[in-house]
């Protein structure tokens, strides 16, 4: 799964399985024809997203995709935090599916302009 510059590595063979390794942070599993990702292991290092909300080492992330049809995905992410949230919440989308067009390249420079900007309160 990719989002913005970020590539998350998704492992299917569940955690009985696979182990909870040190680096091990995303185990998928299918439950009918949805595909359920659960994420943990997180530190406090980073943002929740864009606008910089923190969250905690205990955020657990709960991902659903569910393919409705050729062109479109129900995509579910619930996201707790006891550390940081006063109740976990979920956000629910569409994602519709491209075909014949272009995965547009997105990369990083050196020269970045823009983290200035970027300032965690």
């Amino acid at each position: 799964m990719r989002y913005s510059t970020a590539v998350t590595v998704v492992l299917l063979c569940g955690a009985s399985v696979c182990g909870r390794a040190q680096w091990l942070k995303s185990v998928g599993k299918w439950e009918g024809d949805t595909l359920v990702v659960d994420a943990v292991g997180f530190n406090d290092r980073s943002w929740l997203d864009a606008m910089g909300h923190q969250h905690s080492d205990a955020m657990r992330i709960t991902e659903r995709y569910h393919r409705r049809d050729f062109g479109h995905m129900e995509v579910q992410i619930s996201i707790d935090d006891p550390k940081t949230l006063t109740r976990p919440f979920t956000i629910k989308f569409n994602q519709a599916l491209l075909p014949d067009t272009d995965l547009i390249e997105s990369f990083c420079s050196e020269d970045e302009k823009d983290v200035g900007h970027l300032v965690a309160k």
